[in-house]
């Protein structure tokens, strides 16, 4: 069930006009892939099947648009990454009052939290310190809309829970097996829905997270959202990326590479 680019330009647009989402700067492989996907899972053999089983089944519409999202995450997942998230978190908060951080493709919220979590940690470290007590302000997002309604409940199944137990207790409420994420958790992080491609982004951030999410870019799309990250950081602001993702050439002028194994960046 072959897809051909006429065909996939067919849906692109169906989408764009659908969701205001303009996928043509994505990978058209990768896309082909997860519409074949959902083709096969819906036993719609030709492209012209499946566009018209969308157009009659708004269930089988999501599932869609969830597929072609990067919907993959868990709790500090990358345990070298998120020492330096530490790190960068804590002489940040030595240093200013605020800090300003932003989950980019959040997904389902683990990642939000595991900073809200860390963030808890370091501000509740300053009590006795008299006024001198860091806050943290989390900004979290992702063009998934179904995604962020679940990142925003904060609930999640056990097994998702890769956490020490022993810490369970002190973030999250139990019952009858799913796991909610404190209220004192939830307010510092801000959910909302930004398209990296073409949205404004949140300015003044100390450190930005975007692993993952920009594999799925073409490379003139990649060097853009590079850029865009570079003016919505503040100076000595920090970007960490995804273990395959590349930099641009032409964009990384603008970075300093602190960490190549865990792509830690610093502004110029």
């Amino acid at each position: 069930m072959p897809i051909s680019d006429a065909e996939l330009q067919i849906l692109i647009e169906k989408i764009a006009i659908d969701h205001n989402w303009d996928l043509g700067s994505y990978k058209w492989p990768t896309l082909k892939r997860r519409v074949k996907a959902r083709m096969v899972d819906t036993d719609c053999f030709t492209p012209e099947k499946y566009y018209k089983f969308i157009e009659e089944n708004e269930e089988e519409y999501k599932k869609l648009i969830n597929s072609l999202t990067v919907n993959f995450t868990s709790w500090f997942r990358d345990e070298g990454a998120w020492e330096w998230v530490l790190k960068i978190m804590s002489d940040k908060a030595l240093k200013n009052e605020q800090i300003r951080i932003w989950s980019a493709g959040c997904s389902t919220g683990e990642e939000a939290y595991s900073l809200a979590i860390l963030a808890k940690k370091i501000e509740d470290s300053y009590a006795g310190c008299g006024n001198r007590k860091p806050k943290f302000v989390i900004y979290a997002s992702d063009i998934d809309k179904v995604a962020l309604e679940t990142a925003k409940k904060g609930v999640y199944a056990k097994d998702r829970m890769n956490i020490d137990d022993s810490e369970l207790s002190f973030y999250f409420d139990e019952k009858e097996g799913l796991f909610s994420v404190k209220e004192e958790i939830k307010r510092l992080v801000r959910f909302s829905v930004i398209d990296l491609v073409k949205d404004d982004y949140p300015k003044d951030m100390d450190l930005i997270l975007c692993r993952n999410v920009m594999i799925y870019f073409s490379k003139d799309l990649q060097a853009k959202v590079f850029e865009n990250f570079y003016y919505a950081l503040r100076d000595s602001g920090f970007l960490i990326t995804g273990k395959v993702e590349v930099m641009p050439m032409n964009i990384n002028h603008l970075f300093e590479m602190i960490n190549v194994s865990e792509h830690v960046f610093k502004k110029k």
